[in-house]
């Protein structure tokens, strides 16, 4: 059984690279290192972030085939990474791992960081509340 892990995110566009640092068990800067490759780009290049097929081509790259799929069933499989949306503090998508029990969110409140500024991370029971899911990654069974 896997053991996701909390990892929070360390660049403001981030949250695609604490959720694959999470699902891969590897440090946030190789997931980003990987993230990067696939984008050729800097994190804060434009588009900032990264896009969804940025991050199948890295997990691919790394030996986890994904699938992206605009119209998922529930329930999710854990080990998914979902996009989020709203017209609020996730009008520029926001990425979340599907753990057993919940999600693991890589910045839990976009709006504050940590006693040390850093972003904070946790675990939580469902996707927030008023936001839409636009594409899950699942994990491929082929």
């Amino acid at each position: 059984m896997h053991q996701y892990g909390v990892v929070s995110q360390e660049d403001e566009w981030g949250c695609a690279a604490a959720c694959v640092a999470s699902l891969m068990v590897v440090d946030y800067q190789v997931a980003k290192g990987w993230l990067e490759k696939a984008k050729e780009k800097d994190i804060d290049a434009k588009p900032k972030g990264f896009e969804i097929d940025e991050i199948a081509n890295a997990l691919f790259e790394h030996g986890v085939k994904v699938v992206a799929d605009w119209n998922p069933q529930d329930p999710l499989p854990d080990g998914t990474i979902v996009c989020i949306q709203d017209d609020g503090q996730y009008k520029d998508y926001h990425y979340l791992l599907k753990v057993p029990g919940g999600y693991m969110d890589p910045w839990f409140d976009l709006e504050k960081v940590g006693k040390d500024g850093k972003r904070v991370g946790k675990f939580r029971e469902s996707l927030p509340k008023r936001t839409e899911l636009v594409v899950a990654l699942l994990p491929s069974t082929q």
